[in-house]
This record gives structure tokens, sequence and C-alpha cells, in this order.
């Protein structure tokens, strides 16, 4: 399995854990420290490849394989193990979180996530051979790559993702999801004391076109309601963010305008109903 975890720095990160004693694996968290974290790739990359990690411990564990003592027999994997690997990997998961492992659901994944796993799977293995054998030689440096290629050549095609499609709400949708975000609604799924908000978060999003993690980012320090602005800061590790997977503004920082009606609703819920809780 995996945990998460902030440090006093603020920084975020991960581990690959037994899913019985629950502590760290040496190998896969030296292979997220050495690869991704020491290149400073996003928490996001090292969770997803400490879950892929983990899915493919899971894997030698349910079919009964020992990789270290594979690399050092310079024995990795047969053909049809390499096509099991690949089926596994399809395979959709939940986390257990009482007991820190991942449990096979019916369905599949996504063909972006399936690649992904393979991908990181490839190259752990890739890493971790030649991390055992320490000085491989030739024959034995084109035998890992091998078994690297046939993995990654196991990965399903990846699409093209510039379809001209229409993901975007008609009128008819944006009339009953605004009716039903109404304060007071009979229709409206929140509580009394978050019915606000949510309206707030949902209008923010329509109007500004900010990214889901931007939203959540947001300070009070960041608006200026005399010129009706808002400001999208980058604030990667903040130590006073308590949210272990810190929500992140992706693109530039920028300042954007509210419109006077979305900020006096805004100055409204700051001064009124966010500062009772």
């Amino acid at each position: 399995g995996t945990t998460s975890f902030s440090m006093s720095s603020g920084e975020r990160y991960c581990l690959v854990i037994d899913r019985i004693t629950q502590l760290p694996i040496y190998h896969p968290n030296l292979f997220i420290t050495t690869q991704l974290r020491n290149k400073s790739d996003s928490f996001s990359t090292m969770l997803s490849a400490a879950n892929n990690i983990a899915i493919f411990l899971r894997f030698l564990d349910d079919r009964d394989i020992n990789l270290e003592e594979r690399v050092l027999c310079r024995e990795l994997f047969e053909t049809y193990e390499l096509d099991d690997l690949r089926d596994y990997t399809q395979r959709r998961f939940s986390k257990v979180v009482d007991e820190g492992c991942y449990v096979g659901n019916e369905g599949v994944v996504s063909s972006i996530t399936h690649y992904m796993r393979l991908t990181t799977i490839a190259q752990y293995i890739s890493w971790y051979a030649n991390h055992l054998i320490k000085q491989p030689s030739t024959v034995e440096a084109r035998q890992i790559k091998r078994v690297e290629t046939q993995i990654k050549a196991r990965r399903p095609v990846k699409k093209g993702r510039n379809r001209d499609q229409d993901r975007s709400l008609n009128d008819d949708q944006l009339e009953v999801l605004f009716e039903v975000i109404k304060v007071g609604s009979e229709h409206n799924p929140f509580g009394e004391q978050v019915q606000r908000r949510n309206r707030l978060m949902i209008l923010i999003l329509y109007y500004l076109g900010i990214r889901g993690g931007e939203l959540l980012n947001l300070r009070i320090s960041d608006i200026d309601f005399s010129k009706h602005q808002l400001k999208v800061v980058r604030r990667a590790d903040e130590k006073n963010d308590p949210r272990v997977q810190e929500p992140n503004a992706k693109t530039l920082e920028r300042t954007t305008l509210l419109g006077e009606i979305l900020s006096k609703e805004l100055h409204e819920y700051i001064t009124k109903d966010r500062r009772k809780v």
C-alpha cells in the first residue's frame, strides 16, 4: 500500500509500505526518492508512481515471484508472465484503508491509467535490476533493457486527445444547475451551513474558469474587493496548509476580474457566514 504525509518543511511526500507490517519498503522508496523527488517531480507524480509500484508488488506477491532472486539469477520474466502483468495492471483496484492494501474489483481502468502503470513498472524493474547488479555486463544490460522494452510494448495505444467534442453544459443544464444551487432551494443537496459557500464555489468555477486546485487554494488575501479582482497564486509545499494532498495551481500566477456582483457576494459570505465558523 501507500501512505502520504506532510513534512515540517511543508513538503508533501509519500511512501510505499508493507500491507502487513505497515513499514516502508526499502527499494520502492529509494526509487521514488532518487528518481522522482530528487529531480523535483510533483507530489502527485510521486504518489501516482507509488501506487503503481504498490500494485506491482501485489502482483509479485500474488504470483509468489521473488524479484530479487530473479534479478540475481539473471532470470527476470517469461513471456507469459509479462502478459499476465499486462492483464493484472488493467484491473481496477480500490484501496482498503484498514489493511493498507489494494483489492481488485470488477472492471478495468482507463487506457491512460493502464499506460502509466506499465510505464512506471518498466522503469522500476530496470532501475532495480541495475541497482542490484551494480555494474551489469553488456549482455546483462541488454537483458534488462529487453524486459523494460517488452513491458512498454504491452502498453495500450495512446488515443488522440484532440477530438472535437463539446463537453460544456448546454443552456438547459445550466439553468437546472443554477436553480439547484440556490440558497434555500428544496432541491439543494447541501446542508444549510454550506449552501452559500458551495454556490459561490460553483459560480467562481463557472465565471472565472479556474482549476479546481486553484479554487481550493484561494485565500481572502488573494481578493481585492476595491478593484473586484482575484489573484491566483502558486503555493507549493505551504507549511500552514494542513492538507496532505495540497491543492496547487498548475498554471502561471495571474489576476482575473471577479465582476462587481460576484465580488459583493464573496464579501458578504466572508463577513457574515464565514466568520461564524
